[in-house]
């Protein structure tokens, strides 16, 4: 990581005390434990890397409510991503010389969002779809972007509705360029979106790529 430059990404991000060093301790965790029942407080206490752990103390990672709270923050993510995107942009980026083929090229591909369920708590933008439990109960929708050249993630997000329509995609495409500044050259759809709308907006002219399942019931026959 601090190779490749992410770890000089994550100092000028996570600047709020113990929150650089929790970051790093999870990924740590993530990457290295083996077996999904050792703790990351058990994790670290194993580990010479708790002689790296100045700002917080090995009993504070008994209980990860804390370190998500702070990482589920808006800002954080826009700054992270923002940063990102730039490195990535970057023809001096350490990862060039670690990533097979790296040539960022700003574009991003859409990879078709995720269905929350309704039975999560505190999903706040459930309240600007929701139609009751009974209705349905996917609501809200994780998306994901990913760089066009080298398939890492640049952003991702949140967003209310249950219908997947052209909407959807203008608002994915806008908020993702309006965050980090990577413009949605591709996506990779599901049928539901592949309406007669759809296909008139996005003229040959464009210049965008799609990869997508056509519903026969609609009268595409592939």
């Amino acid at each position: 990581m601090e190779k490749t430059g992410l770890l000089e990404i994550f100092r000028s991000v996570f600047t709020k005390k113990g929150l650089y060093e929790w970051v790093v301790v999870h990924i740590l965790h993530d990457v290295l434990s083996v077996g999904p029942h050792v703790s990351c407080n058990d994790f670290l206490t194993f580990s010479f890397a708790s002689y790296l752990i100045e700002d917080i103390p090995l009993t504070a990672l008994r209980s990860d409510s804390r370190y998500y709270s702070m990482m589920g923050k808006d800002s954080l993510r826009v700054a992270f991503f923002s940063k990102f995107a730039d490195m990535m942009k970057s023809e001096s980026s350490k990862m060039r010389s670690y990533i097979e083929g790296y040539e960022s090229s700003g574009k991003g591909c859409y990879v078709d969002s995720t269905p929350l369920l309704n039975e999560i708590r505190r999903l706040i933008s459930n309240a600007y779809c929701s139609h009751g439990k009974t209705g349905s109960c996917s609501q809200t929708r994780l998306f994901l972007v990913l760089d066009e050249e080298t398939d890492l993630p640049v952003w991702y997000g949140l967003t209310p509705g249950n219908v997947l329509d052209l909407s959807t995609i203008s608002d994915i495409t806008s908020d993702t360029f309006i965050s980090v500044g990577v413009e949605i050259d591709s996506m990779v759809l599901d049928a539901s979106y592949i309406t007669r709308e759809f296909l008139t907006h996005y003229t040959a002219d464009s210049g965008k790529t799609f990869i997508d399942k056509s519903p026969a019931r609609r009268g595409f026959q592939y």
